[in-house]
């Protein structure tokens, strides 16, 4: 007779392992394959699975991630503080804990790794944007230093206007004389954003999945934390949430939160997150998100406009509405105070991640939405 006893735990583990290393050892194959990534992945397989994800972590009040994150921090500082009693009780030598703690943390690393690759991480190896959506490259060529400065100081003027007139229009006046904010509800709010972003994928010419809603935005109760790391906002493949950071000004949320559902919805790219983002705002319903928006537009072009022609940046802030400049301050002064040695740690953290992924300007990626907007425009 044969034996029908079950597999043993350490069976399974091994078994486990091995998987985990097959996954990542199977993520250089497929991303060898333009079509395999784009149609197999992008497209197929990692919405599937992330929407499935999201609509079973939505039901949740609480962001799982933020548990999952918390306990496997807890989990680590438990393990390592029983391996140093352990060998402080010298009840195990000190080079047989170090391997167990090495083995531990390799573990660790497999099973994250191959979670994030299998649900969402080799949506890194898409083609750009542009080419995705079919834009003209004649279009987009190099221009020169005038033409360029030209081409930024027009596009910052429309967007200034735009970006008073939205201020005006969503709060009544050129100044409420204190940081604007969403005036309606958390639920209000995600639901306006998933609108525009379906809005922004029609006009772009995004694949289909991409009008696929995910679940309802995350705020933390880590907020506290996320700021002193210098983080906005994140998306966590494991569980299929976008989380955002409850304690940035109220005039930041729309667009981080726009920002965050992009990922979900399968954009890796920080700089065309921010893009799509950009664009949802711009055109969506209600004043306040398409205020949102056009103040990030043109925050983000006169910053460029500035090292080109620092006097015509000056005359074009100071053409911003009272409210607009206020607003601005605020998240300039809240970020500024966030500044120290741990948020430069999770920087340094955060451009190593995006290296790591084939982004080659690390961090500075974010502020290559630029680049897009421009070329945005001239199609």
């Amino acid at each position: 007779m044969t034996d029908a006893r079950p597999p043993r735990p350490f069976a399974l583990r091994r078994a486990l392992w091995l998987l985990c290393v097959a996954v990542l050892a199977a993520v250089p194959l497929v991303q060898l394959s333009p079509e395999l990534v784009e149609h197999g992945y992008a497209q197929l397989w990692s919405p599937a699975l992330c929407r499935t994800l999201g609509a079973v972590t939505g039901l949740l009040p609480f962001a799982l991630s933020e548990c999952l994150v918390a306990g496997l921090v807890l989990w680590t500082l438990w393990r390592l503080g029983r391996g140093v009693a352990r060998v402080a009780r010298r009840r195990v030598k000190f080079g047989r804990a170090a391997l167990g703690g090495l083995w531990f943390v390799v573990r660790v690393v497999l099973l994250v790794g191959a979670v994030f690759y299998l649900t969402w991480g080799i949506n890194y190896a898409r083609r750009p944007l542009p080419e995705r959506v079919g834009w003209d490259s004649q279009r987009n060529r190099p221009a020169d230093r005038a033409a360029q400065t030209r081409e930024l100081g027009e596009l910052c003027a429309r967007y200034i206007e735009a970006t008073n007139a939205a201020y005006r229009e969503a709060n009544g006046s050129d100044d409420l004389g204190k940081p604007s904010a969403w005036p309606g509800t958390a639920a209000g709010l995600d639901a306006l954003t998933d609108r525009a972003l379906s809005a922004a994928g029609y006009t772009l010419g995004l694949e289909a999945t991409f009008q696929s809603r995910g679940a309802p935005v995350k705020r933390l109760f880590l907020s506290p934390l996320m700021s002193a790391l210098y983080l906005s906002g994140f998306f966590f493949p494991w569980t299929g949430e976008a989380n955002i950071n409850a304690e940035q000004p109220g005039s930041a949320l729309p667009h981080v939160i726009a920002h965050e559902k992009c990922h979900q919805r399968g954009i890796a790219r920080e700089d065309e997150a921010e893009f799509i983002a950009f664009v949802a705002g711009t055109l969506a319903e209600h004043p306040y998100l398409r205020y949102c928006a056009y103040s990030f537009g043109q925050a983000v072009l006169l910053r460029d406009l500035s090292a080109l022609d620092g006097k015509r940046a000056h005359e074009l802030r100071q053409a911003r509405a009272p409210g607009v400049r206020r607003d601005d301050e605020a998240e300039v002064e809240f970020w500024q105070r966030k500044k120290s040695a741990v948020s430069a740690i999770s920087i340094t953290i955060n451009d190593t991640y995006l290296r790591s992924h084939g982004i080659e300007s690390g961090v500075h990626n974010y502020g290559e939405v630029t680049n897009l907007i421009v070329a945005w425009q001239r199609q």
